[in-house]
């Protein structure tokens, strides 16, 4: 979202929201997923959340479409490639080590031992860079210690880490972009809320935690457009 051309962000907000509002009226209505499916992949680039719409759309739509057919044959699997390579677990990885220094972090952020928190997590991490648990256990140290702008740095790098070893982890976007909003990083607040909206379009407090963040950034424009869909999904659930 950050660097687009006002107009191209502002089409791309309400395009994705009116897909998002029809999939509400009409859960089956497979037209919807595809477009979506398309907006996330090529315009947000939210691999997971393309697929997920685009599976979906498979799902929904007659077997004989030559568009299903290219979605399920050659846009899937190219989709699942890259995603499995974007995930590729680091050959250097020591899963005894890391569960063994996450058990001492474990302890040490029960005591608010924070300093020995942030060590213990950091090796943790450094044995097992997919570790989601030691990941995110860094960030919240980091943000308990909170001592300096490095910490809060720290954090957010972890935040972000935790955020793309497990996209599904909505609660964790959600506290990582909390996070980056009171630490004045409103644009980054904005795409970790989009992506927790997009892992999960009936999340109130990802639309409400966008709406608040593209209002600190000055878009009042695409503010608006989330908040007619807040309206959608509120009255939804009448």
């Amino acid at each position: 979202m950050i660097g687009l051309h006002p107009d191209k962000a502002r089409f791309r907000h309400e395009s994705r929201v009116k897909f998002l509002q029809a999939i509400i009226l009409d859960r089956r209505n497979a037209s919807a997923r595809y477009h979506l499916g398309r907006l996330y992949r090529d315009t947000f680039q939210y691999l997971e959340a393309a697929r997920d719409e685009f599976d979906v759309f498979v799902h929904l739509s007659p077997v004989a479409d030559e568009r299903v057919k290219k979605i399920k044959n050659e846009v899937l699997p190219s989709l699942k490639s890259e995603i499995a390579r974007s995930s590729a677990p680091s050959s250097r990885v020591d899963s005894p080590g890391c569960a063994s220094f996450l058990k001492q972090a474990d302890a040490a952020f029960r005591r608010k031992n924070w300093k020995s928190a942030i060590t213990s997590y950091a090796k943790a991490f450094k044995k097992d860079p997919g570790s989601f648990p030691a990941a995110v256990g860094l960030a919240r140290a980091y943000v308990h210690s909170n001592r300096s702008g490095f910490e809060r740095d720290e954090a957010m790098k972890m935040y972000l880490a935790a955020c793309k070893i497990r996209p599904s982890a909505i609660s964790t976007y959600i506290e990582a972009a909390q996070f980056a909003l009171v630490s004045g990083k409103p644009a980054t607040s904005v795409e970790l809320y989009s992506r927790a909206l997009a892992a999960n379009p009936a999340s109130k407090a990802a639309v409400e935690g966008l709406i608040l963040a593209l209002t600190k950034t000055g878009d009042a424009q695409a503010a608006s457009v989330y908040r007619g869909y807040l309206r959608t999904l509120s009255n939804a659930r009448q």
